[in-house]
């Protein structure tokens, strides 16, 4: 099994079609002026995108995560993180990939929530 950074690397390196849009979509500050890291180790959990600021981590899941054992591990996970203060959102490819503006939308709302001063 690989280390926490060793598997966010190879997870960057073998990203997905619509792990790579939505990236193109957060990255450099593109959300509220917020950073997002791609496959950023939290625990001994890897986060598809984590915005620190904002305690916040969306993941974007595909065909493994909907198996009974991947709902499980799901679980597990979104509950320690939210032990840690962290938000998740979940979104399927497909979502990400044909309800682009919809998945932003909800993004936009979590960080402007989250952030409100």
């Amino acid at each position: 099994m690989l280390e926490p950074i060793e598997f966010a690397r190879h997870q960057r390196r073998t990203a997905r079609s619509y792990d790579q849009l939505l990236w193109q979509l957060l990255r450099d500050r593109q959300r509220w002026g917020k950073k997002f890291r791609r496959q950023h180790p939290l625990g001994v959990y890897t986060a598809d995108f984590y915005c620190a600021e904002a305690k916040l981590v969306v993941e974007v899941d595909g065909s493994p995560h909907q198996t009974a054992e991947g709902k499980q591990k799901d679980a597990a996970r979104d509950t320690w993180m939210r032990s840690e203060g962290i938000e998740v959102l979940r979104f399927g490819g497909w979502q990400v990939e044909e309800e682009t503006q919809q998945v932003l939308q909800i993004i936009d709302d979590t960080l402007r929530q989250r952030c409100a001063t």
